[in-house]
């Protein structure tokens, strides 16, 4: 049998990551739709990087919850968030690059910890 919610620990590097990302996501999003999209991006997609950041918060809440789906529902958005940017006038490779980077980041702090392992305990 899996462990209870209660019964899960959390390592101190996973959860300042956890609420790391939150904060950045949460400020992005706002970023975003409250601004003017600069010179080379479209209305459509500046406003879409915001709504990305947004839903970002879900996966990243989802994770708080142990769930997995989390994890991938996030670097979904974060590919998502990299093609637009990539595919705009304006927008780099280097940004897909970094949202990547990114993703394994994230991977990366949730298989650390010995026993307080994220990936391990996420259901």
């Amino acid at each position: 049998m899996g462990k209870t919610v209660s019964d899960k620990k959390r390592h101190g590097c996973l959860l300042a990551y956890l609420i790391f990302l939150l904060i950045a996501n949460a400020t992005g999003g706002l970023l975003f739709l409250t601004t003017e999209h600069p010179f080379g991006f479209t209305i459509w997609s500046w406003k879409a990087f915001g709504v990305l950041h947004l839903i970002q918060l879900i996966s990243i809440s989802a994770v708080f919850r142990w769930k997995k789906w989390g994890f991938w529902f996030f670097a979904i958005c974060t590919c998502t968030y990299g093609s637009i940017h990539l595919f705009s006038k304006a927008g780099t490779s280097f940004n897909f690059v970094i949202g990547l980077i990114g993703i394994f980041i994230f991977f990366g702090v949730l298989h650390i910890g010995g026993e307080k392992k994220g990936w391990s305990q996420l259901d």
